[in-house]
């Protein structure tokens, strides 16, 4: 008999050992800056910075001094775009959930004091059902934590997109300008021959005022046009997160987009393999699944307990006990019908998200098209045309057979049609930015 009591009291510490064992914190490999950075260079081909403390900071190999292009434009801000780095703080917040998920609830201690005839005891409960209950717990919030992380890698693909379409839009501004310049120069010779001309008493006063607010007209416009490029350059700015003032950034001449090899069909293939904001619906179906089956086992709650008094009758006493609830009335109705209805939302939502997805796609690939085949036969064939018909019109004014009032008219056809010309570049190229990110990576190799 008096070898009873030591053995009871490691047995009582089986189920404590089981718990604490568990207890573990959870963590998740992907749910980190390092792994996000290698996905976002992947689809990219840029990364992001491991520890983002600071603002203006250059990521390696950019170099300001010889004009920022549009690769390094993307890199500047992935590392320094205010927004976006919010976004990424819900990398922590998601670290921590899932940490907070893979941690038990501390045992409850009591102890009663003995006073007059009542003896000492003391009581230690432990939640035993956290011992299953905790792997599923752990599951479901790895996938919502590895959830946040797609939605921000399609956060990171939308900033891309707005950097490329800024860039596009500066370059249509600094070609507007570069346009009108030439206008007004234009005007202004027409005005000083208008004005020889009415001297020699070859034109009327009506004529040289003609080309006079003409020329005034183009002036004005060249000074909206320049202001249009400083706002379009506030704004890059703001994407790219670069608050030196003190810094004048310059950029780099935007390319023209390769041509476009693959079919719309091609292209959806690819989108629905590869957008993150899919997979992270598809995380979203399978966490919402583990839930209902975790609000399931929520019903049992089952307690572990290890009880002593001071005084029985063979001294100090300590065993084992359990506590179960019984659910007559609880069986947590509440939770598994939201269970329910979370993972039936769940799976509207990635339906949704797949139709969005393939009308992204081919949205984007018809504007593309349309806008590469827009620029194509504009320039083969109105440009040539209205080219030889501008320089005839010039050598007919030049020799007194046209009107300065009908050579303004051609100058005005020909800088409205090389600033359409622009205009359609830009599209092409939003339309380039556009189309990757409908895909959710890069094109350029497959068009190379």
């Amino acid at each position: 008999m008096p070898n009873s009591n030591p053995r009871r009291f490691p047995v009582a510490l089986v189920p404590v050992c089981a718990v604490v064992l568990a207890g573990c914190v959870a963590t998740s490999e992907q749910v980190n800056r390092t792994h996000f950075s290698r996905e976002i260079e992947q689809r990219t081909g840029m990364s992001i910075a491991v520890e983002a403390s600071r603002t203006n900071q250059l990521p390696p190999g950019v170099e300001l001094a010889d004009g920022v292009t549009e690769t390094e434009a993307v890199a500047i801000a992935l590392w320094n775009n205010a927004t976006f780095q919010e976004q990424l703080s819900k990398l922590g917040v998601a670290r921590g959930d899932l940490a907070q998920a893979g941690l038990l609830s501390n045992p409850n201690f009591s102890i009663l004091f003995p006073l007059g005839p009542k003896q000492l005891e003391f009581a230690a409960t432990f939640p035993l059902e956290a011992v299953w209950l905790r792997p599923r717990r752990v599951a479901v919030a790895r996938l919502d934590a590895e959830r946040v992380a797609k939605g921000l890698v399609q956060n990171g693909l939308d900033l891309v997109r707005d950097v490329r379409v800024a860039l596009s839009d500066l370059e249509l501004a600094r070609d507007r300008v570069q346009l009108n310049a030439q206008a007004t120069r234009l005007q202004e010779e027409i005005e000083r021959i208008t004005k020889d001309r009415e001297k020699a008493g070859e034109s009327s006063a009506l004529e040289t005022a003609a080309a006079q607010i003409e020329q005034a007209r183009s002036h004005v416009d060249t000074l909206r046009i320049g202001h249009d490029v400083i706002a379009v350059k506030e704004r890059l700015r703001l994407l790219l997160g670069w608050n030196d003032g003190d810094t004048n950034l310059s950029y780099a001449s935007v390319p023209v987009p390769p041509t476009l090899k693959l079919s719309s069909a091609e292209l959806e293939g690819r989108a629905l393999a590869a957008r993150p904001d899919l997979r992270a619906c598809e995380l979203a179906v399978e966490s919402a699944a583990k839930r209902v089956g975790l609000a399931k086992a929520e019903i049992f709650t089952l307690s572990g307990i290890i009880d002593a008094n001071g005084s029985g009758k063979q001294g100090f006493e300590m065993g084992p006990g359990a506590q179960l609830a019984i659910p007559i009335f609880n069986q947590n109705q509440a939770g598994r019908t939201r269970a329910k209805a979370e993972l039936e939302r769940a799976v509207w939502s990635c339906i949704g998200t797949q139709q969005r997805i393939r009308l992204e796609v081919r949205e984007a690939y018809i504007k593309y098209h349309q806008a590469a085949e827009a620029l194509e036969n504009w320039r083969e064939q109105l440009m040539p045309p209205l080219q030889e018909l501008m320089q005839r019109s010039q050598r007919a004014y030049a020799l007194g057979d046209l009107s300065p009032l009908a050579l303004q008219d051609y100058a005005r056809q020909l800088v409205a049609v090389r600033i359409r010309e622009a205009e359609l570049a830009a599209d092409l190229r939003r339309a380039w930015g556009e189309l990757e990110r409908s895909v959710g990576t890069r094109l350029q190799s497959e068009n190379m």
